[in-house]
């Protein structure tokens, strides 16, 4: 009888450890980690929305924008905020969430419906050819502290464009506003073949590197991570591939699912290095 219950205490055990994860699941809304129906084009909102929610450098300087706004509805925020939080040397992400009163508690799927957030998105960065434009503006996210030395040094130099990090360019050019459009097109055009730095790959315009598609993934990563923080990652595939119908695992094999979530920890210590005030005089400033 005794060895009769020693070989049943293995198979006891795999048991629990299926029910426990799942326990701790059923804690956890789907919205949290099943990102799946996120429409393409707020999949950009919803990645930095929900990394940023694990950024507490990100979330405290939130909390500081929005301690002196007396009506804690996005329209209210908004009008009083706008986009010049994002007009400093901060670097703060171009994102919605900073005006939205349901971030950082909750998921951004359960912000409204999709009227509602595209409502938003538009309201502060306007429809996509015009947040195409702003995307442009050097103002917005990008001015680092020292911009007059940078300055200083570009005129020194051969190229108007100096790197800020990663991809991202700041660059001194003049506009006679005189020209027509079509020649500013074409002038700018032109710029640009003289200027583009050769080590940076451009994103695909089809296939998996579409922008929208990387953010898909990047999504799948967050996911991961948040899964994994709750259960192993054999639970996590059962749970992603039962969510519904159509459901597949988020990763197929074991080191996918520990790359994804080494990914997000990594995206996370860097926004946290990039947004926590640095020196006691940064800690005081808003804007």
């Amino acid at each position: 009888m005794a060895m009769n219950k020693k070989r049943a205490l293995p198979g006891v055990a795999r048991l629990l450890k299926r029910i426990i994860p799942n326990k701790a699941a059923q804690k956890l809304p789907p919205e949290e980690w099943d990102f799946s129906n996120c429409p393409p084009l707020e999949r950009y909102e919803c990645f930095i929305w929900e990394l940023s929610r694990d950024c507490e450098a990100i979330k405290n300087d939130v909390a500081k924008l929005r301690a002196g706004c007396q009506e804690k509805t996005f329209d209210a925020i908004w009008n009083q905020l706008g986009t010049r939080i994002f007009q400093s040397p901060r670097r703060r992400p171009l994102a919605i969430f900073y005006f939205c009163p349901e971030f950082p508690d909750r998921p951004y799927l359960c912000t409204g419906d999709q009227k509602e957030r595209q409502r938003r998105i538009n309201l502060v960065f306007g429809d996509d050819k015009k947040a195409a434009g702003r995307m442009l503006d050097g103002r917005f996210g990008l001015v680092p502290s020292d911009i007059g030395h940078r300055i200083k040094a570009a005129l020194q130099t051969d190229s108007p464009v100096y790197r800020v990090s990663g991809s991202y360019e700041l660059a001194l050019i003049s506009v006679d506003w005189k020209q027509p459009d079509p020649w500013l097109k074409e002038a700018f055009a032109q710029w640009l073949i003289n200027n583009r730095p050769p080590d940076v790959e451009t994103w695909p315009d089809r296939g998996a590197g579409v922008p929208n598609r990387k953010e898909a993934y990047r999504l799948k990563q967050i996911a991961a991570r948040r899964l994994l923080k709750r259960m192993d990652w054999k639970a996590a595939s059962e749970l992603t591939a039962t969510a519904n119908d159509k459901a597949k695992p988020l990763f197929a094999e074991q080191s996918e699912w520990s790359e994804a979530e080494i990914k997000v920890a990594q995206w996370i210590r860097a926004q946290n290095d990039i947004h926590r005030p640095h020196t006691k005089q940064d800690s005081n400033k808003v804007f």
